[in-house]
């Protein structure tokens, strides 16, 4: 019921009359200042070492892929198993450091496990209000091929190629992308891919080095020895 009031020097005050909204900017003029609605970019921001602000606390939802082979399409929902049991980008294994209380590893959550479901069960409801942990490349899961001609990063004939024109070799490499949902911009998407399907199982070297030494960037490319071709913002 009260206003509120903020100096902000010896003779400057503004004043906001309540009720007050939940928040609000304070623009700075060289002729004075005033509050102002806060602006809603269009689109969802992230920064350098975007992977763990995927998982900042927003609902989210693991999509594993169905449309490789039989062989790809068991280690896709094998990987979404994995990283449905942990609370940051690392795909924890099972039975490692586990505690003598309860059996859990320490490495996995304690109480439940993440959503995860298979592309062709994602709705638009879910688009809309998770956070997007992607598994596979758009050849092996539907809804990357979805996104793929939005999405700064484009995978075919056995290369990776960016936006603005730097090109890797998918040959024996892992991908990581960070970047916001172009189906629904104020989300994120993480998409974790590899041709080679024995990239997705629990412990694989890419989501857990994402988390373990926070990767200052938003697209990594990485073999399964741990060999770094791109880590870049």
């Amino acid at each position: 019921t009260l206003p509120l009031q903020l100096s902000l020097d010896a003779d400057r005050s503004i004043s906001l009359a309540a009720p007050l909204p939940a928040v609000v900017d304070i623009v700075i003029a060289p002729d004075g200042a005033s509050f102002a609605e806060p602006a809603t970019p269009a689109t969802r921001p992230h920064a350098p070492g975007a992977a763990a602000l995927v998982y900042d606390g927003s609902p989210l939802l693991v999509v594993y892929g169905t449309t490789g082979d039989a062989m790809t399409n068991a280690a896709l929902h094998s990987a979404a198993v994995a990283a449905s049991k942990g609370p940051n980008t690392a795909w924890p294994v099972d039975k490692f450091e586990n505690a003598p209380q309860d059996g859990i590893s320490h490495y996995q959550n304690l109480y439940g496990q993440l959503p995860m479901k298979a592309d062709t069960e994602v709705t638009d409801a879910d688009l809309a209000a998770n956070n997007l942990v992607l598994l596979g490349t758009a050849v092996q899961n539907t809804l990357v091929a979805r996104l793929a001609a939005k999405l700064p990063v484009s995978a075919a004939a056995a290369t990776l190629k960016t936006s603005d024109g730097f090109t890797y070799s998918t040959d024996e490499n892992a991908w990581a992308l960070v970047h916001f949902n172009p189906l629904a911009p104020q989300r994120l998407v993480l998409w974790l891919a590899s041709d080679d399907s024995h990239f997705y199982q629990a412990g694989a070297l890419l989501p857990r080095e994402l988390f373990n030494h926070g990767y200052g960037a938003d697209f990594v490319v990485m073999s399964a020895e741990g060999r770094v071709s791109a880590a870049r913002s």
